[in-house]
Parts: structure tokens; sequence; C-alpha cells
């Protein structure tokens, strides 16, 4: 199938503390996927991929001792890295999200 690696994994590393505090720091991998558009564009016979790529990404979040507020930060594709979805569109670059959550 077009646009599904081949190869692929994450792998994350997780600490939490006993004040409800959270950190994390994962690694993703995607593995080199055909490209029916670059395809097109060759000469037919040869088969077009998409480069593998890999991105990092982080998070800080933190749990109230009632757990009624929750509050993070998380940073994804730490490195900004590159990475093509399909047909020279690429994925989102460095990006930074901010969470509050409330229950009651």
């Amino acid at each position: 199938e077009y646009y599904l690696p081949s190869n692929c994994g994450k792998a994350e590393l997780a600490w939490t503390s006993r004040e409800g505090v959270r950190l994390s720091l994962a690694t993703t991998y995607l593995g080199r996927r055909k490209d029916e558009y670059l395809t097109s564009l060759s000469d037919g016979d040869a088969e077009e991929l998409l480069g593998a790529a890999w991105w990092l990404e982080g998070g800080l979040q933190w749990t109230s001792s009632h757990r009624r507020i929750e509050a993070g930060v998380h940073v994804y594709n730490i490195l900004g890295h590159t990475v093509d979805v399909y047909n020279f569109y690429p994925r989102f670059g460095r990006t930074a999200v901010a969470t509050v959550t409330t229950r009651f």
C-alpha cells in the first residue's frame, strides 16, 4: 500500500514523581514508503520511495493532589526534522502545546 511504511516503531521513557509530576521523552521512527506521485513522475519502471524519518517528542505534566487539575506542556518534533507525509507535503515542524484540564 502507498504511504504505509515497511517498518515503524516508537519508544518512550517516562518518569513520574509522587507529587504528580510526569516527564516523558519519546522517539518515533517511520521507515521508507512508496509514493504514487513520485513513481508516476519517474519512467514507470522505477519505484520511488519517501525516505525514512524519525522525530523526538517530550512533555511535562502536573496533576494536583486531589486530581482535579492537570496542566501540561508538550513539544512535538523537538529537533525540527522535515518529514514528508506524501507528495512533498511535509508533516508539521516543531510544535509546542500547553494544556490545562479541570474536573468537577
